[in-house]
């Protein structure tokens, strides 16, 4: 049988499950936004070129870097943050069409694998995310 992955020293053996599916989906956003500096950059959208590259990049490498050191809150707050204002500022710049209010159902998700939080925690978090997938009434 094969033995899994050693953690990393300060990841404590009971946070195994959430620093294993969060340390994943941290590097996916990372990739993610490292993909959107080239998308944006042909499309010739530079505010957002700028924040992926200014921000997002370096919110998601900080993520990486604490999630391997056993602040598993912390990191998902540097993405939680992340997430949320790259969300915002997409639809103000690009408008509702675009969908990056749907970003925030990756969020929304994510927070359901912290074993140690609180369903009213994780339930908060919902109720945050939601209002930001009801687009404004242009009427």
């Amino acid at each position: 049988m094969k033995k899994p992955h050693p953690l990393p020293k300060r990841v404590q053996p009971e946070n195994r499950r959430i620093f294993r599916i969060t340390q994943f989906a941290y590097l996916f956003g990372l990739i993610g936004h490292l993909m959107m500096v080239i998308i944006f950059h042909q499309l010739n959208i530079k505010e957002l070129l700028w924040f992926n590259i200014l921000y997002s990049i370096p919110a998601f490498s900080v993520a990486l870097v604490l999630n391997r050191r056993g602040h598993h809150d912390l990191a998902f707050l540097f993405a939680f943050i992340e997430l949320s204002s790259h969300q915002v500022y997409g639809v103000y710049l690009l408008g509702w069409d675009t969908g990056f209010q749907y970003f925030s159902i990756y969020l929304a998700g994510l927070s359901f694998f912290i074993d140690h939080w609180k369903k009213r925690s994780q339930v908060a978090i919902l109720s945050l995310l939601k209002p930001a997938q009801i687009p404004e009434d242009p009427g």
